[in-house]
């Protein structure tokens, strides 16, 4: 069975982890959220209850310390 590459249109980002300057640099999931939002860049959205938006954050924080493949 072949594979194919997951197909991203242009203008959207990827999700990856760490703060992203832009959306063309890649997105944290907090990042995008803003993005789907139409909100400005962030990753503290107004859209997302504080308390999901920090868990969040948390999460990808505890899986960058825990691999070690932060950016």
């Amino acid at each position: 069975m072949s594979r194919r590459a997951p197909f991203v249109p242009d203008g959207v980002p990827v999700l990856s982890r760490g703060r992203h300057r832009s959306p063309r640099k890649g997105a944290c999931f907090m990042e995008m959220a803003s993005f789907l939002a139409g909100e400005r860049w962030s990753d503290h959205p107004a859209c997302t209850h504080p308390v999901l938006s920090t868990l969040a954050r948390c999460s990808t924080t505890c899986s960058t310390r825990r691999t070690g493949n932060g950016s």
